[in-house]
């Protein structure tokens, strides 16, 4: 009995403690709606990347965890000299992490790091955090800019397409010599309303990008 509690009070003399420390965070799920947009072909351009855009949690939990992640947080608390090092702390970091949900349908992400000093996980959770919310920024940008870019170009050829109408009708009204103004008038103007109210609907979306 001397012999055994001897060896586990060696044990555990020898063992450094380990703390255990955990966060909550709630993944909002977004939609930005439905639009549908169609080009000079007639096809369709539908669902677009951020014109519906929600969220999937179960894809924060494996990127949360991701060496990718995991090696930011590394070079930014200084675990290493060089990539290499980042890595290999990332690996030691992601054995000590651990991101789950409760269910399926949960919203919530529960973050639990192990560690033998408890002001180190608090910072390691923290810089994760906030490495991951930047990365998800600059992902969210990258897919606003080419949105934009792509309202942009209908613009352009919404624009030409209203010369092309309005070329159209003086031709055509000097290659039959039509008087009835009024008439010529209604015509462009129903054109020119229908092709206004598509501008202005891909101004709001791209204001809204």
């Amino acid at each position: 009995l001397i012999v055994c509690i001897a060896g586990a009070a060696f044990y555990l003399y020898r063992t450094p403690d380990l703390f255990t420390r955990e966060a909550a965070i709630l993944v909002k799920e977004e939609t930005l709606g439905k639009t549908k947009s169609r080009n000079t072909s007639g096809e369709d351009f539908s669902e677009m990347a951020l014109v519906q855009q929600q969220t999937n949690v179960s894809n924060v939990v494996r990127q949360l965890s991701s060496l990718r992640v995991l090696s930011e947080v590394a070079r930014r608390l200084k675990m290493g000299q060089n990539e290499r090092d980042f890595l290999h702390a990332a690996m030691g970091l992601q054995r000590r992490f651990k991101a789950s949900i409760d269910n399926e349908k949960s919203t919530v992400i529960n973050l639990q790091f192990v560690d033998n000093s408890p002001e180190r996980a608090d910072e390691v959770l923290e810089t994760l955090l906030r490495v991951y919310n930047e990365q998800w920024l600059a992902e969210r940008n990258k897919v606003a800019a080419s949105t934009s870019r792509f309202i942009d170009e209908r613009l352009s050829v919404m624009e030409k397409d209203l010369g092309v109408v309005d070329d159209s009708i003086s031709s055509f009204k000097a290659r039959h010599r039509i008087t009835d103004l009024a008439h010529v008038s209604d015509i462009y103007l129903q054109q020119q309303s229908s092709s206004d109210a598509e501008i202005l609907r891909l101004s709001n979306q791209k204001g809204m990008a």
